[in-house]
């Protein structure tokens, strides 16, 4: 049985609350769960204006000293508090990849470059799938602004 660390979420609507719970990782993420660690608010309610994070740490050492594995935000969590160390970030991939200033779809790419190979080199003016990239701030220098 793998045993995860995960979220499990209680309170309203537009004002969660979680439970930090360990669960075996088949089971639905509102199913039933081992035991309770601790709970989580992310959002202040209107009684308490902050955010609280309680734990079991003594409860939590024992489930990653078993080979518990937390979810990503678990992680996080629980690094905030130094019982994990500091998980490293995700690089995302991107889903277009940029061309000039515009933003392509990657199923056009093939398409772009089977043009080109046919010597078209106005490739780019007759795909209309691109969609328009606003092009980034122009750095302004110090001294063109002390000259005046």
């Amino acid at each position: 049985m793998c045993v995860r660390l995960r979220l499990y979420r209680m309170g309203r609507r537009n004002l969660p609350t979680y439970r930090i719970v360990a669960t075996d990782s088949r089971s639905a993420p509102r199913g039933r769960f081992l035991e309770m660690l601790g709970s989580y608010r992310p959002i202040p309610s209107f009684t308490s204006e902050s955010k609280y994070l309680r734990l079991k740490t003594d409860r939590v050492k024992y489930w990653l000293g078993v080979g518990a594995q937390p979810s990503d935000t678990v992680a996080r969590l629980l690094s905030k508090v130094d019982l994990l160390p500091e998980p490293p970030t995700r690089s995302t991939v991107p889903k277009e990849k940029l061309v000039g200033t515009y933003t392509m779809s990657p199923a056009i790419i093939p398409r772009l470059l089977n043009a080109q190979a046919r010597g078209k080199t106005n490739a780019l003016d007759n795909v209309k799938e691109f969609i328009p990239r606003p092009s980034p701030p122009q750095e302004t220098t110090s001294a063109s602004s002390s000259a005046n």
